[in-house]
């Protein structure tokens, strides 16, 4: 038996065929394949052979008479030109009719989801009966025999016998039939009916839940879907408030959310997502997918996740508030407020304080985050973007809150990129929170947010970022200027100098003149310079020339050179210290250490704590006392152009 349905939008067709619309002549496309899975073929008309189906790609589209054809395992989402939507189900074909007064799709196999969207109501026209959906309404309909079956998902919809007998209102679940031959749309009790949609909108009835205080749900967007204890089926579940029994499964469609409050506190999962109300040992709900949080306001509040539990347990002064996230493999949760206990199947137990993270694998194994080291070996102020120079990443870095958070506790939240949305380190510290840091990424963003009174503030109180370079700071810096040569050729040049200004050797290699010569030079701030020469080129002294911009150009008894600019700026990139002891690698011995060295022009050098003089050549020495704790020192250098550096030095 083939049922046709026809959608097109527009006014309800009450009796005769709906045409087929703009767009749907011959050799036009009527439909196109914007979503699948799995295997989605095109075909020819009934009576094709097998070997002209065609495996197709979201984009594609049909013509008139072609067929669409999902496999066992795949489904299809398409868009009809005319209008509206078509879920196809695994195991579905439908063809696409353009006759005057046919339908616009007639489903030949299998079962099919169709939508009339927001903006407009649809009509269906059916071999054995007529459909009417409102606007925002989606109804599934299948071919089984000698009769089609509908059932309304969300929305209002009508459907009537084309033999003229009473048509009957759908409401949100009911699955009603309609028979070849017959006047009358039958009703079928919702569980009776079987499960045929790949997306599985029946499944095997909910396990009997423990009672638990009354609990209810507030549906937030359009799309959730609840299942009531021991059913089969499920029905829509409108935007609003709703008390639920323990056992009831809500699922969320694509957007909204569901918060379920009641007794010790608050649940709330965020679309797509799915959970049960209820569930073993007092817990509020048994999350299977999604992610939100939950909150308890008395002494804690429970939920079942796939592995274990999840337990927010309340603070001194504040409600206990944990994130999670259940995933395909493991659910992640973390404390923001209080405590947030996990307990697994297998027999685990991990208690986090705000800021700290955990998880539950499937399995019911228990996973924490990466140990954070115990000592640091390098200690900068919060807020401080520093970079790192040490022989041998990773480091053991460690940043002191106590300037930023007035309770003197923080956590130290470390990620690769911008927004923190990625993987985290994370530390809590009082005042000296540590994390370990290597070469990747190529930079070390950080924030810190305070602990007070057992909370996790919300606001960020600093942040900041680290890069950690592999450098042991052997190389001694340059003890003379560079010397440069630009020519007064027309062209830009660039000249960079490290900690000390260069000297510029200009020439004009093209001259035909026999002189004397005159430079002009003229700074971009500043009086011009004119500076005489018997030959074409004339060298400035190392440091004459201050960092910025000049033009030049070279004149001669008979003429002049083409004009060129330079620039003289300061190096970034170089090194800006140089650390002759402790040696690397050295062992520390005797009762104190040596630390020498030589820094940048313009540095302000410190060591654990106390500020070190320069002399002219920008050199600086001092003496530790040994042993020194966790058996580093390091070097903090500030400049005002390079910023801040820290030079590691390690005990063997």
């Amino acid at each position: 038996m083939r049922a046709l349905a026809a959608l097109a939008a527009g006014a309800w067709a009450a009796a005769g065929a709906l045409g087929c619309g703009k767009g749907c002549g011959d050799g036009d496309a009527v439909a196109e394949l914007v979503e699948h899975a799995g295997e989605v073929k095109r075909g020819p008309a009934q009576g094709g052979g097998d070997g002209d189906w065609q495996a197709i790609a979201d984009g594609d589209s049909f013509r008139c008479e072609q067929r669409a054809q999902t496999g066992a395992q795949g489904w299809a989402r398409v868009d009809l030109r005319s209008g509206g939507r078509v879920r196809l189900a695994a195991a579905t074909t439908i063809r696409f009719a353009c006759a005057p007064g046919a339908p616009v799709f007639d489903l030949e196999l299998g079962e099919v989801v169709v939508s009339s969207g927001d903006e407009r109501e649809a009509s269906w026209m059916l071999e054995i009966g007529n459909a009417r959906l409102a606007r925002g309404s989606e109804l599934r309909m299948s071919a089984e025999q000698d009769h089609l079956r509908f059932e309304l998902i969300v929305g209002e919809a009508t459907v009537a016998p084309t033999e003229g007998g009473p048509g009957e209102a759908l409401a949100p679940g009911e699955v009603w039939e309609l028979e070849v031959g017959s006047a009358v749309v039958r009703r079928v009790e919702a569980e009776a009916a079987e499960p045929t949609s790949a997306e599985a909108d029946t499944d095997e009835p909910e396990p009997a839940i423990e009672l638990a205080p009354e609990i209810t749900a507030e549906i937030e967007g359009r799309g959730a879907r609840v299942r009531a204890p021991g059913a089969r089926n499920w029905s829509a579940l409108p935007p609003g408030a709703h008390v639920l029994e323990p056992g009831t499964a809500v699922r969320l469609g694509r957007r909204g959310a569901v918060a379920l409050s009641g007794g010790a506190g608050q649940v709330r999962i965020d679309a797509p997502g799915e959970l049960v109300v209820g569930g073993p040992e007092g817990a509020m709900a048994e999350l299977r997918r999604g992610a939100g949080w939950l909150q308890s306001d008395s002494a804690e509040l429970r939920v079942r996740v796939p592995g274990g539990a999840v337990m927010a347990r309340r603070g001194d002064a504040t409600s206990g508030r944990t994130s999670v996230d259940v995933g395909k493999a493991r659910t992640r949760a973390r404390a923001l407020r209080g405590e947030a206990v996990l307990s697994s199947d297998a027999g685990g137990r991990q208690v986090l304080s705000p800021g700290e993270r955990g998880e539950i694998t499937r399995a019911g194994d228990l996973v924490g985050g990466a140990d954070a080291p115990t000592r640091a070996e390098l200690i900068i102020a919060a807020g401080e973007s520093p970079v790192l120079h040490v022989a041998a990443p990773p480091t053991a870095v460690g940043v002191d809150v106590s300037e930023v958070c007035a309770s003197g506790e923080g956590m130290l939240e470390v990620a690769a990129r911008p927004g923190f949305a990625g993987p985290l380190q994370m530390s809590k510290g009082a005042p000296v929170a540590i994390v370990r840091l290597g070469l990747r990424p190529r930079r070390h963003l950080y924030r810190v947010r305070c602990i007070a009174e057992g909370a996790l503030a919300e606001d960020v109180a600093a942040s900041g970022s680290v890069r950690v370079l592999r450098d042991a700071a052997t190389r001694a810096l340059p003890r003379r200027a560079p010397v440069n040569t630009v020519d007064a050729d027309g062209r830009r040049y660039t000249v960079l100098y490290q900690n000390l200004l260069p000297a510029i050797s200009f020439r004009w290699r093209d001259s035909r003149d026999s002189g004397p010569y005159r430079l002009h030079l003229q700074p971009e701030r500043g009086s011009a310079q004119v500076l005489r020469s018997d030959e074409p080129r004339y060298q400035a002294e190392a440091g004459s020339l201050a960092e910025g911009s000049y033009s030049y150009y070279f004149e001669g008894a008979r003429g002049r050179s083409p004009t060129s600019r330079l620039s003289i700026d300061f190096d970034n990139a170089a090194a800006s210290a140089y650390l002759r002891a402790p040696a690397v690698r050295a062992p520390w011995t005797g009762d104190t250490l040596a630390i020498a060295g030589a820094a940048l022009p313009g540095s302000r050098v410190s060591v654990a704590g106390k500020a070190l003089s320069l002399d002219r050549q920008g050199r600086f020495s001092t003496t530790l006392s040994l042993p020194i704790a966790g058996n580093s020192v390091a070097v903090r250098l500030a400049h005002p152009r390079m910023g801040v550096h820290y030079y590691l030095r390690r005990a063997r």
